[in-house]
């Protein structure tokens, strides 16, 4: 239906790139656990350390849990 129609102002989305997409898409896959392997390999990098160090990104929670996940895995003596 025209907005017109609707009396309301349309709303504009920001612009993105399809490439925000795909960094979006390889960090919600990390958070998954994806073997790094088959992620580069999805993404179609030729190199991991481009999978590592551009679309990986981690998030916040994602370093808070991987630190509580270590709780009492390390024995001092």
């Amino acid at each position: 239906m025209n907005a017109n129609l609707e009396k309301r102002q349309p709303v504009y989305l920001p612009k993105m790139s399809a490439n925000i997409f795909r960094h979006t898409f390889c960090t919600r896959m990390c958070e998954q656990d994806v073997n790094l392997k088959v992620l580069q390999d999805i993404m179609g990098h030729r190199n991991i350390r481009t999978t590592m160090e551009v679309c990986a990104k981690a998030t916040r929670e994602k370093k808070q849990d991987a630190i509580k996940d270590l709780n009492g895995k390390f024995k001092i003596s």
